[in-house]
């Protein structure tokens, strides 16, 4: 059974991307299944072709990628409610994962398998564009992220992280967002 306020917060995220036909809801609703999962799950290995994607009703999520040539992880990108969780390069493009996605602390997760998604293209027009726009609102915001780790200076970086999303750093490793900034996590005290 879907968690109804759950549903319906996806139900808007989506209107916000492009109009809904009347009928989506009613034929998304039965396809869509609600878990709720720990801190520590691991969504996507490297390597997997996930046949899952997932909205993030409430909870914190992380994508860690590995340097190959410094035999490290860093991580790559949070997910925060209201997010799709989707792997790079693509949940669509059918192409194996980059990177491990993993919870950061307990989470409610709507997710949806991608032949019962990509069923509803048949049937709904907006469906192609929901797709589009999804990507192309997470494409933006890795550009602007990898913009800001060269054109801003590590106090920038953090503050600007730090005003969009102080409530985790309660929650996340202070390393883990200190790896995110391309800042080290011995600094933290001096920029706020």
């Amino acid at each position: 059974m879907v968690d109804q306020k759950a549903l319906l917060h996806l139900m808007v995220s989506l209107s916000s991307y492009a109009s809904l036909s009347t009928g989506f809801a009613t034929a998304l609703s039965p396809l869509v299944n609600c878990r709720s999962l720990k801190k520590g799950r691991v969504l996507v290995e490297v390597g997997r072709k996930e046949q899952l994607v997932w909205f993030l009703h409430a909870g914190t999520v992380k994508e860690v990628t590995a340097i190959q040539e410094q035999g490290t992880e860093r991580v790559s990108w949070f997910w925060f409610p209201s997010d799709f969780i989707f792997y790079y390069p693509g949940f669509f493009a059918r192409e194996p994962s980059a990177s491990r996605i993993e919870l950061v602390e307990d989470s409610l997760v709507l997710e949806i398998a991608y032949r019962d998604f990509i069923s509803l293209v048949e049937k709904f027009s907006e469906v192609p564009l929901l797709i589009e726009k999804i990507r192309s609102r997470y494409e933006n915001q890795r550009v602007s992220h990898s913009a800001s780790l060269t054109t801003l200076n590590a106090k920038q970086r953090y503050l600007k992280f730090y005003q969009a999303h102080k409530n985790i750093f309660n929650v996340v490793k202070h390393k883990d967002i200190a790896s995110f900034l391309g800042i080290k996590n011995d600094g933290f005290r001096r920029y706020h």
